[in-house]
């Protein structure tokens, strides 16, 4: 059933989003920027992946009663270590889902988000899917998913740094090459 009513928003969700990037980059006075959409775009795909598979794919049960939420950190951390194929994927997914985050919205905002709004906004949209689980009482809801996810974007976001830091010292190690020598 979940399932369905992914591919509904979808349906109704992708056309009105292309609608609106058509609209806007016709309503634009400057260039068309290529890049730009290409990574507008992505964000969007990125942000139905996330939802899909934390909202409508299949979870796994790790025993917890659906419309419940988990609060106490690290306790279905504890129950994992039985399971530890579980723990992995459990693990590994939470934090790899949410790199991306931590790549894309300061690429989006051209490098000036900082750190700590990057822990906001990590902790801030986990929290929230969260919440809609455990509304829904399709998956779990728990406080590791939610520390888990914010590690990711943080992660993702050392990571842009990381590549714009090298980046930077590229450029002026070229440029410093290219000068004629002084004296």
């Amino acid at each position: 059933m979940g399932r369905m009513y992914f591919w509904i928003v979808l349906g109704v969700g992708a056309p009105i989003w292309l609608y609106v990037r058509w609209n806007r980059s016709k309503k634009q006075s400057r260039a068309f920027r290529h890049g730009q959409e290409v990574l507008v775009n992505g964000f969007f795909v990125y942000v139905l992946s996330v939802i899909y598979l934390t909202l409508f794919s299949h979870s796994v049960d790790m025993g917890i009663h659906p419309h419940t939420f988990n609060w106490i950190p690290l306790v279905e951390m504890k129950w994992l270590l039985y399971r530890p194929e579980v723990a992995w994927m459990n693990i590994a997914g939470n934090i790899l889902m949410f790199i991306p985050l931590g790549v894309f919205l300061p690429m989006m905002f051209r490098g000036r988000l900082k750190m700590g709004w990057m822990v906001c906004i990590g902790l801030i949209c986990s929290f929230a899917i969260e919440c809609v689980q455990c509304w829904m009482g399709t998956r779990n809801a728990d406080i590791d998913d939610v520390l888990l996810n914010t590690m990711g974007a943080v992660v993702g976001f050392v990571v842009y740094r990381t590549g714009r830091i090298i980046k930077e010292v590229q450029y002026w190690s070229l440029s410093d090459e290219r000068r004629p020598p002084r004296g």
